[in-house]
């Protein structure tokens, strides 16, 4: 074993793969191609003497060494992390790049609205925005935050409630000129529907409601469509495509689109910012969360949570919303 000759980038390479459980899931994350990361980890295995991973029927899993490397590869990383956040925090004003993730099928032009002026507030953050179709894992370091709904199982994250965004169903008027608008909720069965994301999870996204309003729990109705964002939703619904659950800030008067069943009242989605609690002193991570609170802070009504047989009001003024993981049961 000869750690000395041993480049840094193989054990970042092993770690992705490790984390991903999948050449090809780490190759996408790293942007590099499947053929160099096999090359990489070979000769990182043959520099160490020992077999890292071990190929599984739906990936890869570390072996027992690989296990203990993976351990300690995190650790330095993060020590990098909170040195290199160390150094940034010197400096009074934020800066650096941060990223944050969100869900294609997550509404989000309210947000995209204010970007502008928070890179005038702060000219010294670099934003990137990661516009991804799954959950981005904050143990890879592909995202510094991320805006997404509340996630009560969470642990070791600040969760920042931001806003929330009424969902309604829409269809567009060549469409009910041939198929009719429903009169009530039942009659959605005989109509064409969008539907949005993954097609073998749909009810994991709040504007699918589309698919369950009207009938028992546990029952959904089979889309005539699915797409993966919000967007390309937009479009099917304007094509005449069918019928389907639109966040309310894409409706304008451009689309010319009709509400469908209006008596039923909207679903809603509420917004978070979310980061690892290891972030608390981060400056341009925190710097962003406060920044969007702000200017949220006047769409936000008092809102409450409930867990259990307790019933939390938060006042989001502040717009801190703590994980359930630091409250108590």
């Amino acid at each position: 074993m000869n750690l000395q000759t041993t480049d840094w980038n193989k054990f970042r390479t092993f770690y992705h793969v490790a984390k991903a459980g999948s050449f090809t899931k780490a190759a996408e994350n790293l942007h590099i191609s499947q053929p160099s990361l096999s090359r990489s980890i070979s000769s990182l295995e043959e520099s160490l003497n020992m077999r890292l991973l071990k190929r599984v029927p739906r990936g890869v899993v570390p072996t027992e060494e690989g296990k203990a490397l993976l351990e300690t590869v995190d650790a330095m990383l993060k020590v990098f992390l909170r040195y290199g956040e160390k150094v940034n925090n010197k400096n009074e004003e934020p800066q650096g790049l941060l990223k944050v993730a969100m869900l294609k099928t997550l509404p989000g032009l309210q947000l995209s609205s204010l970007i502008p002026k928070f890179l005038k507030a702060y000219p010294q953050i670099k934003l990137a925005l990661v516009d991804s179709d799954r959950e981005v894992g904050f143990s890879t370091y592909q995202a510094d935050a991320a805006i997404r709904e509340f996630d009560e199982n969470a642990q070791n994250m600040e969760q920042m409630y931001l806003t929330t965004s009424p969902i309604g169903l829409y269809a567009s008027p060549e469409y009910l000129e041939v198929n009719g608008p429903p009169q009530e909720a039942e009659d959605l069965e005989s109509h064409r529907l969008i539907a949005l994301g993954n097609p073998d999870n749909l009810s994991a996204c709040a504007a699918n409601w589309v698919l369950q309003v009207g009938l028992s729990q546990g029952q959904q109705r089979t889309p005539s469509l699915c797409v993966s964002s919000i967007a390309e939703m937009k479009w099917a619904v304007k094509s005449g495509l069918g019928i389907a659950a639109l966040p309310e800030e894409y409706i304008s008067q451009d689309l010319c689109l009709i509400r469908v069943l209006p008596e039923i009242p909207s679903r809603s989605v509420d917004l978070y910012y979310v980061y690892p609690s290891y972030h608390k002193e981060t400056k341009r991570v925190t710097a962003y969360g406060e920044f969007l609170v702000d200017q949220l802070k006047t769409f936000n009504p008092a809102k409450t949570e409930t867990k259990g047989e307790k019933t939390r009001s938060f006042a989001l003024e502040s717009g801190f919303h703590p994980s359930y993981a630091h409250q108590e049961a």
